[in-house]
Protein backbone atom coordinates (compact mmCIF):
# COMPACT_ATOMS: atom_id res chain seq x y z
CA UNK A 1 0.00 0.00 0.00
CA UNK A 2 2.12 2.95 0.97
CA UNK A 3 -0.28 5.01 -0.51
CA UNK A 4 0.42 8.71 -0.84
CA UNK A 5 -1.20 11.55 -2.42
CA UNK A 6 0.70 15.11 -2.77
CA UNK A 7 -0.13 18.14 -4.93
CA UNK A 8 2.83 18.63 -7.16
CA UNK A 9 4.10 22.19 -7.58
CA UNK A 10 7.20 22.03 -9.61
CA UNK A 11 8.32 25.17 -10.63
CA UNK A 12 5.88 26.90 -13.43
CA UNK A 13 7.87 26.48 -17.06
CA UNK A 14 6.92 29.97 -18.57
CA UNK A 15 5.93 29.47 -22.60
CA UNK A 16 3.69 31.77 -24.72
CA UNK A 17 0.57 29.86 -25.75
CA UNK A 18 1.50 26.01 -24.27
CA UNK A 19 -0.19 23.43 -25.26
CA UNK A 20 0.69 19.99 -23.61
CA UNK A 21 2.51 18.74 -20.61
CA UNK A 22 4.09 15.47 -19.84
CA UNK A 23 4.97 14.45 -16.14
CA UNK A 24 6.80 11.27 -15.30
CA UNK A 25 7.11 10.06 -12.25
CA UNK A 26 10.14 7.50 -11.60
CA UNK A 27 10.63 5.50 -8.48
CA UNK A 28 14.28 5.60 -8.30
CA UNK A 29 14.56 2.83 -5.67
CA UNK A 30 13.36 0.41 -7.55
CA UNK A 31 14.32 -0.14 -11.23
CA UNK A 32 11.80 -2.69 -11.98
CA UNK A 33 8.89 -0.08 -10.72
CA UNK A 34 6.39 1.27 -13.67
CA UNK A 35 7.19 4.71 -14.82
CA UNK A 36 3.79 6.41 -14.35
CA UNK A 37 2.78 9.13 -16.52
CA UNK A 38 0.50 12.13 -16.65
CA UNK A 39 -0.44 14.74 -19.45
CA UNK A 40 -2.72 17.05 -16.77
CA UNK A 41 -1.23 20.27 -15.80
CA UNK A 42 -1.81 20.29 -12.10
CA UNK A 43 -1.97 16.88 -11.35
CA UNK A 44 -2.48 15.13 -7.91
CA UNK A 45 -0.28 11.86 -7.84
CA UNK A 46 -1.60 8.82 -5.68
CA UNK A 47 1.79 6.54 -5.20
CA UNK A 48 0.89 3.05 -4.16
CA UNK A 49 4.65 2.20 -3.22
CA UNK A 50 6.52 3.55 -0.61
CA UNK A 51 10.39 4.37 -2.71
CA UNK A 52 11.80 7.81 -3.18
CA UNK A 53 10.67 9.51 -6.83
CA UNK A 54 12.28 11.50 -9.13
CA UNK A 55 9.47 14.15 -10.98
CA UNK A 56 10.48 15.91 -14.73
CA UNK A 57 7.71 17.68 -16.48
CA UNK A 58 8.23 18.55 -20.14
CA UNK A 59 5.99 21.82 -21.45
CA UNK A 60 5.35 21.94 -25.38
CA UNK A 61 4.02 24.94 -27.43
CA UNK A 62 4.62 26.63 -30.97
CA UNK A 63 7.89 27.33 -29.84
CA UNK A 64 9.65 24.41 -28.92
CA UNK A 65 10.01 22.53 -25.39
CA UNK A 66 10.73 22.61 -22.32
CA UNK A 67 11.74 20.06 -19.54
CA UNK A 68 12.29 20.60 -15.47
CA UNK A 69 13.58 17.41 -13.41
CA UNK A 70 13.76 17.21 -9.88
CA UNK A 71 15.57 14.29 -8.44
CA UNK A 72 14.51 12.45 -5.84
CA UNK A 73 11.72 14.94 -5.24
CA UNK A 74 9.32 12.90 -3.20
CA UNK A 75 9.77 10.29 -0.67
CA UNK A 76 7.07 7.93 -0.03
CA UNK A 77 7.62 5.85 3.01
CA UNK A 78 5.13 2.63 4.43
CA UNK A 79 1.81 4.01 6.03
CA UNK A 80 0.45 1.16 7.30
CA UNK A 81 -0.59 1.12 10.70
CA UNK A 82 -0.66 -1.92 12.33
CA UNK A 83 -3.20 -3.87 15.48
CA UNK A 84 -4.82 -6.92 16.37
CA UNK A 85 -8.85 -6.57 16.48
CA UNK A 86 -10.86 -7.97 19.17
CA UNK A 87 -10.08 -11.23 21.16
CA UNK A 88 -6.57 -12.73 19.90
CA UNK A 89 -4.46 -14.84 22.29
CA UNK A 90 -0.96 -14.13 20.40
CA UNK A 91 0.07 -10.66 19.54
CA UNK A 92 0.23 -10.16 15.84
CA UNK A 93 2.66 -8.49 13.52
CA UNK A 94 2.82 -6.22 10.54
CA UNK A 95 6.50 -5.67 8.37
CA UNK A 96 7.38 -4.64 5.00
CA UNK A 97 10.47 -5.25 3.62
CA UNK A 98 11.18 -5.50 -0.67
CA UNK A 99 7.84 -4.73 -1.59
CA UNK A 100 6.19 -7.66 0.37
CA UNK A 101 3.89 -7.34 3.41
CA UNK A 102 4.27 -9.83 6.08
CA UNK A 103 1.18 -10.19 8.67
CA UNK A 104 1.17 -12.51 10.80
CA UNK A 105 -2.14 -13.00 13.18
CA UNK A 106 -3.98 -15.23 15.37
CA UNK A 107 -7.93 -15.19 16.27
CA UNK A 108 -10.55 -17.49 16.28
CA UNK A 109 -11.94 -15.95 12.97
CA UNK A 110 -13.53 -12.79 11.01
CA UNK A 111 -17.07 -14.24 11.50
CA UNK A 112 -20.55 -14.07 12.82
CA UNK A 113 -21.22 -11.19 14.64
CA UNK A 114 -17.59 -10.61 16.47
CA UNK A 115 -13.56 -10.89 14.34
CA UNK A 116 -10.52 -11.65 15.94
CA UNK A 117 -7.52 -11.25 13.53
CA UNK A 118 -4.88 -8.92 12.47
CA UNK A 119 -5.53 -5.62 10.81
CA UNK A 120 -2.66 -3.64 8.62
CA UNK A 121 -4.93 -0.31 7.59
CA UNK A 122 -4.98 3.35 6.64
CA UNK A 123 -8.02 5.85 6.82
CA UNK A 124 -10.00 6.62 3.98
CA UNK A 125 -12.75 8.85 2.60
CA UNK A 126 -15.27 7.73 0.35
CA UNK A 127 -15.00 5.45 -2.66
CA UNK A 128 -11.48 3.44 -2.95
CA UNK A 129 -10.42 0.50 -4.19
CA UNK A 130 -7.73 -1.75 -2.61
CA UNK A 131 -5.68 -4.33 -4.67
CA UNK A 132 -3.19 -6.95 -3.47
CA UNK A 133 -1.84 -10.65 -4.45
CA UNK A 134 -2.16 -13.06 -1.65
CA UNK A 135 1.15 -14.49 -1.85
CA UNK A 136 1.04 -16.89 0.41
CA UNK A 137 -0.64 -18.28 3.83
CA UNK A 138 -0.29 -20.45 6.68
CA UNK A 139 -2.03 -23.99 6.96
CA UNK A 140 -2.86 -23.17 10.28
CA UNK A 141 -6.51 -24.37 9.46
CA UNK A 142 -8.57 -24.56 6.25
CA UNK A 143 -10.53 -21.93 6.83
CA UNK A 144 -7.49 -19.41 7.93
CA UNK A 145 -7.94 -16.42 5.70
CA UNK A 146 -5.76 -13.58 4.27
CA UNK A 147 -6.89 -11.05 1.97
CA UNK A 148 -7.93 -7.35 1.48
CA UNK A 149 -10.92 -5.68 3.77
CA UNK A 150 -12.66 -2.34 4.19
CA UNK A 151 -13.72 -1.77 7.14
CA UNK A 152 -16.21 0.65 9.26
CA UNK A 153 -14.58 0.86 12.65
CA UNK A 154 -11.70 -1.17 14.23
CA UNK A 155 -13.92 -2.61 16.88
CA UNK A 156 -14.30 -6.52 16.99
CA UNK A 157 -18.26 -6.48 15.66
CA UNK A 158 -17.80 -3.36 13.13
CA UNK A 159 -19.76 -3.94 9.60
CA UNK A 160 -16.92 -4.52 6.83
CA UNK A 161 -16.46 -6.13 3.23
CA UNK A 162 -13.31 -8.71 2.48
CA UNK A 163 -12.18 -10.57 -0.22
CA UNK A 164 -9.89 -13.18 1.02
CA UNK A 165 -7.80 -16.02 0.04
CA UNK A 166 -8.52 -18.95 2.81
CA UNK A 167 -5.90 -22.06 3.60
CA UNK A 168 -8.11 -24.99 2.42
CA UNK A 169 -11.19 -23.29 1.30
CA UNK A 170 -11.18 -21.09 -1.99
CA UNK A 171 -11.16 -17.92 -2.39
CA UNK A 172 -14.15 -16.00 -0.53
CA UNK A 173 -16.39 -12.33 -0.77
CA UNK A 174 -17.17 -12.25 3.04
CA UNK A 175 -19.02 -9.48 4.75
CA UNK A 176 -21.08 -8.08 8.03
CA UNK A 177 -23.56 -5.29 7.14
CA UNK A 178 -25.04 -4.24 10.22
CA UNK A 179 -22.61 -3.50 13.61
CA UNK A 180 -22.75 -6.46 15.63
CA UNK A 181 -24.75 -8.64 12.86
CA UNK A 182 -24.20 -11.78 11.57
CA UNK A 183 -21.37 -12.69 8.59
CA UNK A 184 -22.38 -13.57 4.83
CA UNK A 185 -20.20 -15.85 2.62
CA UNK A 186 -20.09 -16.18 -1.50
CA UNK A 187 -17.89 -18.46 -2.54
CA UNK A 188 -15.08 -17.29 -4.98
CA UNK A 189 -12.56 -19.77 -7.03
CA UNK A 190 -11.64 -23.36 -5.46
CA UNK A 191 -8.03 -22.19 -5.50
CA UNK A 192 -5.04 -21.11 -3.43
CA UNK A 193 -2.60 -18.23 -2.91
CA UNK A 194 -0.63 -17.06 -4.26
CA UNK A 195 -4.15 -15.55 -6.04
CA UNK A 196 -4.94 -11.96 -6.53
CA UNK A 197 -7.64 -10.24 -4.63
CA UNK A 198 -9.37 -6.97 -5.26
CA UNK A 199 -12.61 -4.76 -3.43
CA UNK A 200 -14.17 -1.70 -4.28
CA UNK A 201 -16.17 0.40 -2.32
CA UNK A 202 -18.84 2.72 -4.48
CA UNK A 203 -21.02 4.78 -2.46
CA UNK A 204 -22.72 2.15 -0.18
CA UNK A 205 -22.21 -0.90 -2.50
CA UNK A 206 -19.03 -3.13 -2.48
CA UNK A 207 -17.64 -5.11 -5.43
CA UNK A 208 -15.36 -8.07 -5.20
CA UNK A 209 -13.41 -9.51 -7.66
CA UNK A 210 -10.18 -12.17 -7.96
CA UNK A 211 -7.61 -12.96 -10.58
CA UNK A 212 -5.24 -15.44 -11.17
CA UNK A 213 -2.81 -12.83 -12.95
CA UNK A 214 -3.64 -9.46 -11.23
CA UNK A 215 -4.71 -8.46 -15.24
CA UNK A 216 -8.16 -10.58 -15.66
CA UNK A 217 -10.47 -10.20 -12.96
CA UNK A 218 -13.61 -12.09 -12.05
CA UNK A 219 -16.44 -10.75 -10.01
CA UNK A 220 -17.07 -12.88 -7.22
CA UNK A 221 -20.60 -12.47 -6.70
CA UNK A 222 -23.26 -9.74 -6.54
CA UNK A 223 -22.64 -6.03 -5.49
CA UNK A 224 -23.79 -5.92 -1.82
CA UNK A 225 -24.77 -2.94 0.19
CA UNK A 226 -23.48 -2.02 3.06
CA UNK A 227 -23.93 1.38 4.98
CA UNK A 228 -20.59 2.97 6.51
CA UNK A 229 -19.36 5.96 7.37
CA UNK A 230 -17.35 7.96 5.06
CA UNK A 231 -14.31 7.51 6.51
CA UNK A 232 -13.24 3.81 6.65
CA UNK A 233 -10.38 1.55 7.21
CA UNK A 234 -8.69 0.10 4.25
CA UNK A 235 -6.38 -2.55 4.27
CA UNK A 236 -4.64 -6.36 4.91
CA UNK A 237 -6.49 -8.70 7.08
CA UNK A 238 -4.94 -12.48 8.07
CA UNK A 239 -6.21 -14.75 10.79
CA UNK A 240 -5.65 -17.93 11.73
CA UNK A 241 -9.08 -19.45 12.68
CA UNK A 242 -7.01 -21.23 15.37
CA UNK A 243 -6.17 -18.75 18.26
CA UNK A 244 -3.62 -20.61 19.77
CA UNK A 245 -1.45 -20.32 17.15
CA UNK A 246 0.06 -17.53 14.43
CA UNK A 247 -0.73 -17.54 10.89
CA UNK A 248 2.21 -15.78 8.49
CA UNK A 249 0.51 -14.35 5.25
CA UNK A 250 2.50 -12.54 2.42
CA UNK A 251 0.69 -9.60 0.22
CA UNK A 252 2.55 -7.96 -2.80
CA UNK A 253 1.35 -5.52 -5.33
CA UNK A 254 -0.60 -3.79 -2.83
CA UNK A 255 -1.91 -0.71 -4.19
CA UNK A 256 -5.20 1.47 -2.88
CA UNK A 257 -6.47 3.89 -5.10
Amino acid sequence: MGAYQRPLNLPTIQKARSKTWSWKFINSTDSTATIDTSNIQNPEKIFSKPGTYTVSLTVTGPGGSDIVTKTNYISVSNSLLSQDIGNVRLEGSASFTNGTYTLQGSGADIWNTSDSFRFAYQQLDGDCTIVARVASITNTNSWAKAGVMIRESLNANSKHAMVVATSGNGMAFQYRSKTGGSSYHTAGAAVKAPYWVKLTRSGNYFYAYQSQDGVTWTQIGSRIAVQMATSVYVGLAVTSHNNSVLNTANFNNVSVK
